[in-house]
């Protein structure tokens, strides 16, 4: 978060003050704007922040998705009466109404395609992340390593290959990998079976 000036009056999402052209404030698009006495510095209040806002990103595309289906979903309909007569749609020759009828149908595949790309990307969109998230999920990592290792226990690094456990230290292992020795994060092994 950054502290700004403001060009445009506004309210702090926390305590709903007013706020005046040229005041000091903390903003993060993600987030919105705060008084400077109000700025969030918990990770989870800054996770609330950022999922309600994402939240409702997510129910637009949603929405926009829905809508796209709906209409997909017209303009392909038009094409059923076509299918009952396969001599109509495949005899040689310019027919408007059947190329139109084809058209609508390639539209509403191109539409459906939108529709589920917007639906993926509502799905990324609620998946709010923030510091830190990235070092719990090593630690959990770590301590799934630690529960099973033990010292001369063949062990897989994603970086060196297979070797053999020489030392266990909070984070890190000691690997004898044959030819050399190193440390390796505990994320970044698994226990050899």
């Amino acid at each position: 978060m950054r502290l700004i000036k403001i060009k445009w009056a506004g309210k702090c999402n926390k305590c709903q003050n007013e706020l005046n052209i040229g005041d000091d404030a903390g903003y993060e698009k993600s987030m919105g704007i705060f008084c400077p006495s109000c700025i969030p510095s918990d990770p989870e209040e800054i996770r609330s922040y950022r999922q309600t806002r994402a939240d409702k990103k997510a129910e637009k595309l949603l929405s926009r998705a829905e809508k796209l289906e709906e209409k997909a979903g017209q303009l392909e309909s038009q094409f059923e009466y076509c299918r009952q007569d396969l001599a109509w749609v495949t005899q040689p020759g310019n027919i408007p109404g059947r190329d139109r009828a084809i058209r609508n149908f390639e539209k509403g595949i191109e539409l459906n395609q939108a529709a589920k790309e917007l639906k993926e990307r509502a799905g990324s969109i609620s998946n709010v992340r923030v510091a830190g998230d990235a070092e719990h999920e090593h630690q959990a990592k770590r301590d799934a390593v630690t529960a099973s290792i033990r010292i001369g226990a063949p062990i897989f690094s994603y970086i060196y290959g297979n070797g053999t456990v020489l030392k266990i230290n909070k984070k890190t292992v000691l690997v004898d990998f044959g030819d050399y020795k190193c440390l390796i994060d505990k994320c970044l092994c698994e226990i050899n079976k």
